[in-house]
């Protein structure tokens, strides 16, 4: 389990929860999960 923490540190900027924020906004936003899911899948991690 502290590996997955460590690997997920490592790549999470401040930029990138800016990011996620931003996207989720407004009524049409995705669901959280749905969007750590993509952010996890774009950096490799699943």
């Amino acid at each position: 389990m502290t590996k997955i923490l460590d690997d997920v540190s490592a790549q999470l900027t401040t930029q990138d929860l800016l990011d996620l924020n931003g996207k989720n906004q407004g009524a049409g936003k995705p669901s959280p999960a749905n969007l750590a899911k993509q952010w996890l899948t774009d950096k490799g991690l699943i």
